[in-house]
């Protein structure tokens, strides 16, 4: 009977092995899958594996950089800037940024003559696309002319129509090179100017600003 308990333990023992040898071979395989799609190890042990997916740089974190740089690196020390449809003088958190050509076209999205602060009144009715957005629009192309020159305002349009037949490298790389680029630049603004923040609210110039208004 002993001997009978004995080859059953031995059977099991060598069945559990293989299973630990399956699922380990299992582990090692998913783990190597998932370094290639840009997933960090945290910790290893045994058979278990804990991951850490990466942070991948989007186009939205991209143009929230390149965005931020166009702003601070056109406003004065007060970050006042000029709107572009009515020419006021205003604080840069009382804009938006907004494209003259569609944020959606990559070709457009990251060109600098591109961008311009506006408020955030005329940026949200010009998604509209009704009579009043028409001449918000109009008034836009009117003064961004006057900033950049008629022939940059017709390349720009020009990349509008014929932005599908534009070739160009992954848009992924393109929008972590973009990202990298204006971060660095950002950050050497800010480390300049401590009293700058990159949450316009916290900023020490629009506490002077709303302080002499009131």
């Amino acid at each position: 009977m002993l001997d009978k308990y004995l080859k059953k333990y031995e059977r099991y023992k060598i069945a559990n092995a293989n299973k630990c040898e399956r699922e380990k071979r299992h582990a090692i395989a998913e783990f190597e899958k998932q370094i290639k799609k840009g997933i960090e190890t945290t910790k290893f042990w045994n058979r278990s594996i804990k991951i850490k997916w990466k942070k991948s740089i989007t186009k939205s974190m991209a143009k929230e950089e390149f965005q931020l740089r166009c702003k601070i690196s056109r406003a004065n020390d007060d970050w006042i800037v000029e709107e572009i449809t009515t020419w006021k003088k205003v604080h840069r958190r009382e804009t938006q940024w907004w494209h003259f050509v569609s944020a959606s076209i990559n070709q457009t999205c990251f060109d600098e003559n591109n961008v311009r602060p506006q408020f955030w009144r005329s940026n949200k009715q010009m998604s509209w696309w009704d009579s009043k957005a028409l001449k918000i629009k109009e008034q836009y192309r009117k003064n961004l002319v006057k900033k950049i020159g008629e022939e940059a305002v017709q390349n720009l349009e020009r990349v509008e129509k014929y932005w599908k037949n534009a070739l160009i490298k992954s848009w992924r790389t393109l929008f972590s090179e973009i990202f990298k680029k204006y971060q660095a630049l950002n950050d050497e603004i800010f480390a300049k100017h401590p009293w700058r923040d990159r949450n316009a609210s916290k900023d020490e110039s629009w506490k002077k600003r709303k302080e002499s208004q009131s």
